[in-house]
């Protein structure tokens, strides 16, 4: 589908429902790629065309840092403060130029530059309409300077949902990310299995 300008949408808040989790392989920065080498290892990584991804076990899998809080999805690099930028900026799409065309709906002024910010009509989130004060003045101009890297932390596009402390626990090595979900009552480890060579592992996500 398309993108549609973000004069088209009147309101957008993130369901934690995950389903973006699930269409894309994520792109990472050179900062981004060197902070989850050195937490999780080569295992969380994969290249193409030299460029880094979060892994992606197939296409239809979920990215390995999501676990599930009741019926939603949640981040555990978000919960790190390590989130890429390529997640914290979907389903908005902030360019310098019209790249997707109706550039005066997709226009959008903020300190004194222009940018074209479009939208992925496929997030559940996204209300259409005549856009709200809260999209214009908080969710676009946060979503301009997270694209920028003036800002880092997420408030206006982002879920707010976060387990309890007491209810989670993540214990994080170079090669195993262990998981302890007190609602279920259950044990969860993303791990490598079997190590085929330094670029390409193979693992699982299995429940003990």
């Amino acid at each position: 589908m398309k993108p549609v300008p973000w004069a088209k949408i009147r309101d957008w808040s993130c369901l934690a429902c995950g389903e973006c989790c699930k269409w894309f392989v994520i792109p990472l920065r050179a900062d981004e790629l060197a902070r989850i080498l050195h937490a999780f290892g080569d295992w969380a990584i994969e290249f193409k065309l030299g460029k880094a991804y979060i892994r992606k076990p197939s296409t239809r899998s979920r990215c390995i840092f999501q676990y599930k809080m009741r019926d939603k999805w949640l981040c555990l690099l978000q919960e790190m403060d390590m989130k890429p930028v390529a997640c914290k900026l979907w389903p908005f799409i902030p360019l310098t130029k019209p790249k997707y065309g109706r550039g005066r709906e997709a226009a959008f002024e903020h300190s004194g530059e222009r940018f074209f910010v479009y939208v992925d009509p496929r997030c559940p989130g996204i209300v259409l309409g005549t856009p709200s004060s809260y999209l214009i003045q908080k969710v676009l101009p946060e979503v301009i300077e997270l694209r920028l890297g003036l800002k880092k932390h997420q408030d206006f596009t982002t879920s707010h949902l976060k387990l309890p402390v007491k209810e989670q626990r993540f214990t994080v090595t170079p090669s195993k990310i262990v998981g302890y979900h007190h609602e279920a009552g259950s044990l969860y480890s993303s791990y490598p299995m079997n190590r085929i060579s330094t670029s390409r592992l193979s693992y699982r996500l299995a429940k003990l």
